[in-house]
């Protein structure tokens, strides 16, 4: 059975993705999965923040494919393979370097839709919009569903 967490907001994405970035080290390979909308670059800039323990300005690489972020010897690559077709689009992006990093983690989206393209070991996150519910603030209400790895290090974040 997968280790789940319901968040109810974009805040709360953040914040568990926060936690999971504290327990991570280098060398660490994430995949974030999920449809469009299910908070997968919200956990990542969560992710991105606890890592590398402080905030720094982040953004989607939806157009640029990857980002880097760096704080002293910490780095975090984040990488978004929607825009890609195949191994070939890939080749040009620094890709495979960036998995090869021993003092960086690396945060991928949509590691599922390029063949070939999956690392020999990597965790992978799994999200899902579960449920959504009208706010009159005007804040995002989805309710997301994220399925964590069966690694000790989420066990308190991610429940049976």
């Amino acid at each position: 059975m997968d280790r789940v967490r319901i968040t109810r907001t974009l805040a709360e994405t953040f914040e568990l993705g926060r936690q999971i970035g504290q327990r991570l080290q280098a060398g660490d390979i994430l995949s974030l999965s999920g449809p469009l909308g299910a908070g997968k670059t919200q956990l990542a800039h969560g992710i991105t923040h606890g890592f590398l323990g402080e905030e720094v300005p982040t953004n989607s690489p939806s157009y640029t494919i990857a980002n880097r972020y760096q704080v002293g010897e910490l780095c975090v690559y984040h990488i978004d393979l929607y825009r890609l077709e195949d191994l070939e689009d890939l080749e040009s992006t620094g890709y495979w370097e960036m998995l090869e990093d021993p003092e960086a983690i690396v945060i991928i989206e949509w590691l599922d839709r390029i063949a070939g393209a999956q690392p020999l070991d990597y965790l992978e996150f799994r999200l899902s919009v579960v449920e959504a519910e009208a706010a009159a603030d005007g804040e995002d209400r989805q309710h997301r569903r994220i399925a964590c790895p069966d690694d000790s290090r989420f066990a308190e974040l991610c429940h049976d």
